[in-house]
């Protein structure tokens, strides 16, 4: 049986957190997700806690959000609703 490192069970856990609340159209948090799994990803790699096989799968599903994440901003719902007065 196959047993995933602690580390490894808590990126995938953060990785769709990320998918979870971009479908939800929750930005601010996804992106807050995105920041704690590239830390974790990070630490991971200078600790050597996983494998070059393991590290490349996560860093490209991580790179592949924060690609599709670009350009996504916090709304200022009070600046649109004043200019609309």
């Amino acid at each position: 049986m196959f047993f995933k490192k602690k580390e490894a069970r808590e990126l995938e856990k953060m990785i769709k957190n990320i998918q979870s609340n971009l479908e939800n159209n929750y930005k601010d948090m996804a992106k807050s997700f995105l920041k704690d799994a590239q830390e974790l990803l990070e630490r991971c790699k200078n600790e050597k806690i996983l494998n070059e096989k393991e590290l490349k799968h996560y860093s490209e599903m991580i790179d592949g959000y924060e690609m599709k994440m670009k350009g996504y901003e916090h709304t200022d719902i009070s600046k649109f609703l004043h200019d609309r007065m």
